[in-house]
């Protein structure tokens, strides 16, 4: 079994649990996390290379932790990720 999946699946389950004593913002950001990492995981095995995702991946890197200290630049960044999953998408 390959241990990066294992622990990716693990993130989920324990993100899920323990939202329930989180304030409701952390599953927006245990969210973007997670997109972050799946990013990373499948570029890291081949599944998914596309420079776009790269710059997704570093935006999300860069600005998750804004989740706290400044929400709109938090909120920016969702919509950011938004947006550009959604061109990838359209474009494939």
């Amino acid at each position: 079994m390959d241990r990066a999946f294992l622990d990716f699946l693990a993130f989920l389950a324990a993100s899920s649990d323990n939202l329930r004593n989180e304030p409701p913002v952390y599953g927006e950001l245990r969210l973007i996390d997670a997109l972050g990492r799946a990013i990373e995981l499948f570029r890291a095995r081949g599944i998914l290379s596309d420079s776009a995702l790269d710059e997704i991946e570093a935006d999300i890197e860069e600005n998750k932790f804004y989740v706290m200290s400044d929400p709109e630049a938090f909120h920016a960044l969702l919509k950011r990720t938004n947006a550009a999953l959604a061109k990838i998408v359209s474009e494939n």
